[in-house]
């Protein structure tokens, strides 16, 4: 404003700048605005939780600057503000809230547990736990012990099954836990729905009693070491089996399958007839050689079958979760380059 000795009467321009304004009482201008009726207001955002009930209400402020409660007016009767939202929402919506938010920091911290378990020795990897912390990317409440307290009692009910301990060879092991799993606990391979992410994850594999080979393989190994007997995977193409440790003969177990029996010969007529090869399929009998556990490769090959569902089924956010995963599992540039495609979602979503 113009130095003047006389301000009193003198007009106040219709343009200032910035730096102008700030002698002038911001009382000489005030912007004319239309009182617009306000029916409802909706809380979309969060209310942190220390706040008391009074002030975790929804509140609806005036065009003029002023709070209202209850039901009031503006000055002139020219509109009205209402509340909507009560005591009783407001809780709810802090409830929800704070479960979202501590399920998504619950998948974050499987992943991170997963990471860590796939840094030990192929000998110090929980391989159930490791797929408990898998199965937390779709359900971050699993409780990890209660699943682990379930295959332990499965195991201690499986030994009223198995035959005396000098006549504890391997066929008759296979039969005797063949007949708990799947004749005493209903186990069974899921034909229906294959592709369903849950046959993947071992939690509700358990609660199901259904999966796909690699995870009903998974159950059939953990009962089976529990009770004196270790079996390894066997990466078949197609169609994941398993082996025992203990004894020469050389057959493989189909869990998906009821715990079938199967020579080589056997192995490779069937994946042969299921999948089409007009030329009958030749496995390599070296597999037989190695006793290694191999828990790196067994969640690479689950991971994978989980991240092409998602992909095809374009539920990114969860393939993206899966590939993190497999990175930890098995660090790759190839596993890495995909979460490079999709950097908002590999940055924001979970973090």
């Amino acid at each position: 404003i113009p130095e003047a000795k006389n301000t009193k009467n003198m007009a106040i321009p219709n343009t200032l700048t910035s730096s102008s304004r700030s002698f002038v009482s911001p009382k000489l201008f005030q912007p004319r605005t239309r009182h617009i009726p306000i029916v409802a207001a909706t809380v979309s955002r969060s209310v942190p939780p220390t706040f008391g009930r009074e002030d975790r209400r929804a509140r609806v402020w005036s065009n003029r600057g002023s709070e209202s409660r209850g039901r009031g007016c503006t000055r002139g009767g020219r509109g009205c503000t209402r509340q909507v939202t009560t005591d009783a929402s407001a809780d709810a919506f802090d409830g929800n809230f704070e479960t979202s938010f501590q399920r998504v920091l619950q998948r974050r911290r499987g992943l991170e547990e997963f990471t860590e378990e796939m840094n030990k020795e192929d000998d110090e990897i929980d391989m159930l736990r490791s797929a408990l912390l898998i199965a937390q990317h779709r359900n971050g409440d699993l409780d990890i012990a209660h699943y682990t307290q379930m295959i332990e009692k499965m195991a201690h009910e499986l030994e009223a099954f198995l035959p005396p301990p000098d006549e504890r060879y391997p066929l008759r092991m296979i039969k005797a836990i063949s007949k708990y799993i799947y004749e005493e606990k209903g186990f069974k391979g899921n034909e229906k729905d294959y592709y369903d992410p849950d046959n993947s994850c071992i939690d509700k594999v358990l609660e199901l009693r259904q999966g796909i080979p690699i995870s009903i393989s998974l159950v059939y190994m953990e009962l089976a070491r529990r009770v004196d007997f270790p079996m390894v995977g066997v990466n078949m193409p197609f169609h994941f089996m398993i082996r025992p440790l203990k004894g020469e003969a050389e057959v493989l177990v189909d869990p998906f399958d009821r715990g079938a029996v199967l020579f080589v010969e056997d192995a490779e007529q069937l994946l042969s007839e299921r999948y089409g090869d007009e030329a009958k399929l030749k496995i390599d009998r070296s597999f037989f050689q190695d006793n290694e556990l191999r828990p790196r490769h067994f969640f690479t090959r689950m991971l994978t079958n989980l991240k092409q569902i998602y992909f095809n089924s374009k539920d990114y956010e969860n393939a993206l979760m899966v590939t993190e995963y497999l990175q930890a599992a098995a660090p790759s540039e190839e596993v890495g380059h995909i979460s490079q495609m999709f950097p908002e979602w590999s940055q924001n979503t979970y973090k």
